[in-house]
């Protein structure tokens, strides 16, 4: 190990020692931040400062970059090797944080967000109430005896089989009527005018409707759903309502797409808790990958010996 004057081996071996410690650390930090700032709540509701944090954690590489062609310009090879090291893993860090952080947001933290956002609905008369009341709904308990009347699900195919059937009431006795919807004689037009609420899923029936098994459709003591928030597949399920609509005679004013679940709630904080768990999970990944990178590099590259020049 060649030690400059003045500068003992054990001084010279801390050295190293904390060039190892900031080149772990320091882009592992600078790595949450961008990524905690790209994944939580910061994007949804205030996604302009989450892009400022994102473009002024930059300056750490600049600053990197620059103090790299000082230790170039000085003939400090060590230092300049260390420098040029850290600025990389820093980039390298912000690229990182910032395509895992919207990933994250985008598959798990938004959704999350979004039932937030909106209204629990309960006691819901699927045979009585329209779709205009409940626009906002993302949760809906239905009124006890609703279920899905799988018997008249359709489906539309478009490389994905786009099941829907609607979400209907079996009037109980003490209520003066004893209609029943699921018997041959065809649907009973609700009170509302139209037949709003359909319980949805993909690739969950056959190409005809038929064996509809979407979501908790099982699930006899299911009779709520949690909305259906993808676009990409609302308009999937449009026409597979216009379809059902035109089959049956009967109207769809404004259907309300759910999957059916015999707990929303559930699934909700379900959510909640897979995201926090895919958080911390990538947050000790890039913590071991910077671990990782960094020995590769002092084992490989003599980047552990320190020397004045």
């Amino acid at each position: 190990m060649d030690v400059d004057h003045g500068i003992s081996r054990r001084q010279a071996r801390t050295r190293v020692a904390l060039r190892i410690i900031f080149s772990i650390v320091v882009p592992w930090l600078l790595f949450c931040g961008v990524y905690t700032a790209s994944a939580h709540s910061l994007h949804h509701y205030w996604p302009e400062i989450t892009w400022s944090i994102v473009i002024c954690s930059w300056i750490f590489v600049f600053f990197n970059f620059v103090l790299t062609n000082r230790a170039i310009k000085n003939n400090h090879k060590w230092e300049a090797r260390w420098q040029g090291f850290n600025t990389a893993c820093l980039a390298l860090s912000i690229v990182l944080g910032t395509y895992f952080g919207n990933k994250h947001y985008q598959n798990l933290w938004k959704k999350y967000y979004d039932f937030k956002a909106l209204e629990a609905y309960v006691n819901v008369n699927p045979n009585s109430d329209s779709g205009t009341a409940f626009m906002d709904a993302g949760q809906v308990y239905f009124k006890e005896g609703s279920h899905i009347d799988t018997t008249r699900a359709v489906a539309f195919h478009n490389y994905n089989t786009y099941c829907v059937a609607p979400i209907i009431r079996e009037v109980l006795q003490e209520e003066g009527d004893t209609h029943k919807t699921g018997d041959t004689a065809g649907i009973k037009l609700p009170k509302s005018g139209s037949v709003d609420f359909f319980a949805v899923g993909v690739n969950c029936c056959d190409p005809n409707g038929f064996g509809f098994n979407c979501g908790d459709a099982s699930n006899g003591l299911a009779r709520s759903g949690l909305r259906v928030l993808e676009a990409e597949d609302r308009a999937f399920y449009d026409m597979a309502v216009v379809m059902w609509s035109n089959r049956y005679n009967i109207p769809t004013k404004h259907p309300l797409f759910f999957k059916w679940t015999a707990n929303p709630l559930t699934e909700v904080l379900g959510m909640q808790f897979v995201a926090n768990i895919k958080y911390q999970q990538q947050v000790m990944i890039q913590l071991i990958w910077n671990i990782c990178v960094t020995s590769f590099v002092v084992i490989f590259f003599d980047f552990g010996t320190y020397s004045s020049k």
